[in-house]
């Protein structure tokens, strides 16, 4: 969020009245993760939602760019930079979870 798209999106946002709480812990993958595991749980991981795209299959991936909002693919992959999915567990059962690159 510290570069210029992420400060001109905030900025956007905070215009309309939405604030996000908690956005000064969103820097980076690590400090996602780091927040279940200073929490209680056992492991964590993150990806950015541009790996996640990216491991689409290429027909989904072709699919989603011919939206007509997403005709850039360059501001598709600045906006996915800003985003997440993370997950967090006890136990073994998620430990390795990656996401396959497509």
């Amino acid at each position: 969020m510290k570069d210029k798209f992420g400060q001109v999106m905030l900025s956007n946002l905070r215009s309309r009245g939405c604030l996000l709480a908690g956005v000064e812990d969103c820097e980076a993958l690590e400090t996602q993760q780091r927040r279940f595991t200073v929490n209680g749980w056992e492991g964590s991981n993150a990806w950015t939602m541009v790996e996640v795209y990216d491991s689409l299959p290429e027909t989904d991936r072709i699919r989603i760019e011919h939206i007509e909002m997403l005709d850039e693919r360059e501001l598709l992959i600045q906006l996915l930079q800003h985003y997440c999915i993370a997950i967090a567990w006890n136990g073994q059962m998620f430990k390795n979870l990656s996401i396959a690159q497509g």
